[in-house]
């Protein structure tokens, strides 16, 4: 059986290089260890988290997002138009 250790150092790894046996003795532990399930499903997210932070934002985008907060922010102005001296 793995240990705790072994496991949480496999998930955060790739198990796709790994023995069959080791990836379904990885499998057995998940399904009887809370930590393990919780710590792989924080990995998981982690590694979403991470994939979305990499992609490209549009400079659009980043436009109509500081607009959309700067509307919420001062809803009695317009961030189109120029500011008054």
């Amino acid at each position: 059986m793995l240990t705790c250790n072994e496991v949480s150092r496999m998930v955060a790894g790739d198990l796709r290089g790994e023995p069959w046996r080791r990836r379904l003795g990885v499998r057995l532990h998940l399904l009887m260890c809370d930590h393990c399930r919780r710590f792989t499903a924080e990995m998981a997210a982690l590694n979403r988290a991470v994939q979305l932070m990499q992609r490209p934002v549009p400079d659009q985008e980043i436009a109509e997002q500081s607009a959309r907060v700067m509307r919420k922010l001062r809803p009695d102005t317009d961030p189109a138009s120029p500011p008054s001296s």
